[in-house]
C-alpha cells in the first residue's frame, strides 16, 4: 500500500525536478537547443499544477470554501431569529455553569426568553445580542423586534442579558434601568479602545455581573442608572 501512494506522488516530484533541469540545460545550450527544451518545461509545469488540482494541494489562493471556513460562528447563520436562538443556548449554558436552575416558557407568548430560579426567586431574562461595531464599542438594542407591535414593560421583565458576541461578553442589565422613567432602547456596550465619551459607557459596571441573579424582583426594581465615569481631561482654569 505505501508503495503505492509513493507512485502516486512520484509523477509530480518527477515534473518538478525535470522541469528545474530543464531550466539549467535549456540556459546553458545554444538558442535551437532552448527552443526546443522550453515547450518541455512548460509541458512538464503545467503537468505539476494539475496534479496538485487533482490532489487538492494548496496553491495559496484563496477559494471560497476557505472564506468560508474563515467566517465565525455566527456569521454562518442565515437569519437573526437562527442567531438569537444560539445566543439564548449560549446564556442559559453560561447560566446553568453557575448552577442556577433554568427555565424555557414555552412558544413565543411571553414576553422574555429564559427563567432564572435562585432559592425562592424567579427572574424573567430577555436575551440581546449585538455584533455592531460603532465608535469605540458596540451598539446593543434593547427593543422588541419588528413582529411585535407592544413595547417591554417591567411587569413582563427583570432583567436583560446582552451578549457582544465578537467579544464574548455577557452584561446582566437590570431592565428598571431601560423601561423606567426614561425608556432606553440601545446602549453602548464594551469599549474596546479608549472613548471619546465616556459617559455613553455607564453599563460597564454590569459586565458579567452573574451574581444579580441572585437578586429579588424589589432589589433589582431599586436600581438606578450610575453616575458617567469621571472624565481625564481637566478644564482649563478660568482666569
Amino acid at each position: 500500500m505505501s508503495s503505492r501512494r509513493g507512485l502516486q506522488v512520484a509523477p509530480f516530484l518527477l515534473a518538478e525536478v525535470c522541469a528545474k533541469a530543464a531550466h539549467v540545460a535549456a540556459d546553458a545550450a545554444c538558442p535551437e537547443q532552448r527552443r526546443r527544451v522550453r515547450p518541455l518545461v512548460r509541458g512538464a509545469a503545467s503537468r505539476a499544477k494539475d496534479w496538485e488540482r487533482a490532489q487538492g494541494v494548496s496553491t495559496g489562493m484563496s477559494t471560497r470554501k476557505s472564506s468560508e471556513h474563515s467566517k465565525h460562528d455566527w456569521e454562518l447563520f442565515s437569519n437573526f431569529k437562527q442567531r438569537g436562538e444560539w445566543v439564548e443556548l449560549q446564556f442559559m449554558a453560561k447560566a446553568a455553569q453557575r448552577r442556577f436552575a433554568i427555565s424555557k416558557p414555552w412558544g413565543d407568548t411571553q414576553s422574555y426568553d429564559v427563567g432564572i430560579e435562585y432559592g425562592p426567586n424567579f427572574l424573567r431574562v430577555q436575551v440581546k445580542s449585538t455584533t455592531y461595531r460603532m465608535g469605540a464599542g458596540y451598539l446593543c438594542q434593547f427593543k422588541p423586534n419588528h413582529r411585535k407591535t407592544l413595547d417591554y414593560t417591567l411587569k413582563e421583565i427583570d432583567l436583560f442579558a446582552a451578549y457582544v458576541i465578537p467579544e464574548d461578553a455577557w452584561y446582566l442589565i437590570p431592565a428598571a434601568l431601560l423601561l423606567g422613567r426614561r425608556r432606553r432602547s440601545m446602549a453602548m456596550l464594551c469599549p474596546v479602545v479608549p472613548p471619546a465619551k465616556k459617559a455613553c459607557y455607564r453599563y460597564e459596571c454590569y459586565r458579567e455581573a452573574w451574581n444579580l441573579f441572585t437578586k429579588s424582583r424589589a432589589e433589582l426594581a431599586l436600581y438606578e442608572l450610575p453616575p458617567p465615569p469621571k472624565s481625564h481631561h481637566r478644564k482649563a482654569a478660568s482666569r
